[in-house]
């Protein structure tokens, strides 16, 4: 299952999201923008029963832009894209 592009208000919790599957089971890391995500106090990434999750706790306009979730192991690596959207509050 591939990542799908969302849109979101800022403030907002998000939960991109894929289905990965592989046998030996496959590591998974998330880049955005090119870049890889490391560990953030802002951003919890999870891998459990095929689904790999990374979750954006109260997004900003910061956080906009293109997100890959990469799934390797030493058969092959298979990436999926996004992108985020996240408009400011309404005054």
């Amino acid at each position: 299952m591939p990542l799908t592009d969302l849109e979101t208000i800022e403030g907002s919790d998000v939960t991109l999201e894929c289905g990965v599957q592989g046998e030996p089971t496959p590591e998974i890391t998330w880049r955005k923008n090119g870049l890889l995500i490391g560990p953030m106090l802002d951003f919890k990434q999870t891998y459990q029963d095929g689904m790999a999750q990374l979750v954006i706790s109260k997004s900003c306009v910061k956080d906009c832009g293109q997100y890959e979730c990469v799934a390797a192991n030493q058969k092959g690596e298979a990436t999926t894209f996004c992108q985020l959207t996240v408009s400011g509050t309404a005054i």
